[in-house]
Parts: structure tokens; C-alpha cells; sequence
């Protein structure tokens, strides 16, 4: 089964009213998303120590009233949240939340975390209704260690369609901010440590958007410095 066979008409919510209904969500939770980003930047933390993030995002997630596994597929700072009726596809959002030694979050996995929770919490608004399930993924461990590899080795990406993770990527007019062109991706945003191995095992997408001024490079100082505005 693939995405484009979900009719959402059939479970009771069209897709335009799914996708009012989302947006509405993602509109009600942009001031704590954006305080969960500037809470993650001021405390950065590394593979595998992502204790304070990893409980901060499962803090929310049951906020909103999703249930959360902790400490999931056997990774302490991992967790697992899923939503729907198993009878459709399984969409996995993917959060990642560390950071690099010395200089922080410069590579806006704090941006990344809270768009995957923001994102989360917005789809599982529908999900019962459009059939499916979304799985909100805490993916430890990004930036060395290699915890989607892991977390694949676990099982965790098992039944997906398909795995998605915002790689520094946010509606660009909400950020005042422009999406790369899409042909600048390939050459110049290179997959991650566990994403560029994972997706290619897995459906995956792996977007991307510009949270500082082209030519400010990623694992600097002055992305760190973007990151957090």
C-alpha cells in the first residue's frame, strides 16, 4: 500500500479539511515549538546524553496526549510515540536532538527536534480518521554513533511509509527564511551519519531548509549562532 491509496474521505475527513486541521495545530503550538527549539540550544547535549532533550520532547508529546515509549529499542535517550489504527501506512516522523562538542547546536538538530515533535503532534490530529499510523521517532545520536543505525538494526523503522526527518528545514515564510533550490541539495547537503546510511534501506525523505544565509556553513560557530534566532 502506498500513500496515494489513503482515502481520507472514506474515514470521515477530506484531505482539504485534514490539512485546515493541521495547520490549525501547528498555529497553536508555534510559540511553545519555538521555546522548545531555544530550550534544546541551551542545552546541548551529545550522542547518547541526550537525557534532558529526550525528556523534554517526551514531556510534550504527552502534553498533547500522546503516549510515549521511553528509553525505546533498547537506547536510553531514545523514545517512541505512535498514533492511529494500524490499518494503513505508517508514516515515521524523526526527531533528532544532539549536539557537537564545543560549539552546540550547529547543525540545528534544536530546530529539527521541535519541528518533528511540532509535525507529530499535527498529523496524529487526523491520523484515526485518515487511516494509518504516525510514529514520532526520538533518533539519538546523530552526529556520531550512528543511532538510526542502530534503531534500524532494532526494528524500528520495520512497516514504514516512509521515514521522514526535517533536516534543518521549517516553512520557510513562518521563519522568514527561503527553502534551498532543490539542486543545491545533492551538492551541497551532504546525508548525515545515520539518515545517509538509513534511507538508503528505507523510504525516507530527508528535507531541507535554509536556517542561516547561504555560504554560512553547518558545524560552525556562526550556524550555532543562527540556529538559536
Amino acid at each position: 500500500m502506498n500513500a496515494d491509496t489513503i482515502s481520507a474521505s472514506s474515514h470521515g475527513v477530506g484531505p482539504s479539511e485534514a490539512k485546515q486541521r493541521v495547520r490549525a495545530v501547528v498555529d497553536d503550538w508555534h510559540d511553545r515549538l519555538v521555546n522548545i527549539s531555544h530550550d534544546l540550544w541551551d542545552h546541548p547535549e551529545l550522542a547518547y546524553a541526550e537525557h534532558h532533550a529526550s525528556s523534554l520532547l517526551c514531556d510534550v508529546l504527552e502534553q498533547a496526549g500522546i503516549s510515549v515509549e521511553r528509553g525505546a529499542f533498547g537506547l536510553e535517550t531514545a523514545f517512541v510515540a505512535r498514533v492511529g489504527d494500524r490499518t494503513g501506512p505508517n508514516i515515521v516522523i524523526c526527531c533528532e536532538y544532539d549536539a557537537l562538542p564545543v560549539i552546540g547546536h550547529a547543525c540545528g538538530h534544536n530546530v529539527i527536534a521541535s519541528m518533528g515533535v511540532g509535525a507529530g503532534i499535527a498529523a496524529a490530529s487526523v491520523a484515526l480518521e485518515l487511516g494509518g499510523t504516525v510514529t514520532i521517532l526520538g533518533t539519538p545520536a546523530e552526529e556520531g554513533g550512528g543511532g538510526k543505525i542502530k534503531l534500524l538494526a532494532a526494528g524500528a523503522f520495520d512497516e514504514i511509509l516512509p521515514a521522514r526527518a526535517a533536516a534543518s528545514r521549517a516553512d520557510g515564510e513562518a521563519m522568514g527564511r527561503s527553502f534551498y533550490p532543490p539542486e543545491i541539495v545533492p551538492r551541497e547537503v551532504a546525508g548525515s551519519t545515520g539518515m545517509g546510511y538509513v534511507s538508503h534501506v528505507v523510504p525516507a525523505a530527508h528535507s531541507v531548509v535554509e536556517i542561516c544565509p547561504i555560504g554560512v556553513a553547518c558545524h560552525t560557530a556562526e550556524f550555532a549562532d543562527w540556529a538559536r534566532s
